[in-house]
């Protein structure tokens, strides 16, 4: 199964997508202290206690970044639904997939031990947003249940790795 812990906002200030489209207002991801503190204890009780077979931080690229590391990882796929997801404020699938919102997670968690898992939880946002394929293929169903993404996972692979071919790392010092 497929969590994603703490709540997706419209926080698309400074992040990734709209760097990558030139866009330069919106609203900048705000960490709330307390919140954060409570979602990382009862995260951190969970994997301790053997409940997340996986776990991916949500920064930069946002959900749709992390789930594609996360298949490449793994090489297998998923499939996601957005309608699922804790969110306050999204009205637009693309701020749920590149919002930059801090103090959430991807989690994975077997089956037999969701009950427990979600106990753990608490009081923390959180939605079972999808789950684990065995085809590789990310697929992602959009808030109104469209298919809006339908990726090979080999294909996410070669985006990621052709970046690195322009790289020189001689100009690094």
């Amino acid at each position: 199964l497929i969590y994603l812990l703490g709540l997706s906002k419209p926080e698309m200030g400074g992040s990734e997508y709209f760097r990558g489209r030139r866009l330069r207002d919106g609203v900048a991801p705000k960490v709330e202290r307390a919140f954060a503190k409570r979602i990382l204890k009862n995260l951190s009780v969970a994997i301790a206690g053997g409940l997340v077979s996986a776990c991916h931080d949500l920064s930069e690229g946002g959900l749709a970044v992390s789930l594609a590391e996360m298949c490449m990882g793994a090489d297998k796929g998923a499939s996601v639904f957005l309608s699922e997801a804790p969110q306050n404020g999204c009205r637009r699938d693309y701020e749920l997939l590149f919002c930059e919102s801090p103090t959430r997670f991807l989690v994975e968690v077997e089956k037999e031990k969701k009950e427990a898992f979600e106990r753990t939880l608490g009081d923390i946002p959180f939605g079972l947003i999808g789950c684990v394929s065995q085809d590789a293929k990310l697929t992602v169903y959009g808030s109104r249940s469209k298919e809006i993404i339908a990726c090979d996972v080999r294909q996410l692979r070669d985006c990621w790795t052709k970046t690195f071919g322009e790289f020189r790392y001689s100009e690094v010092e």
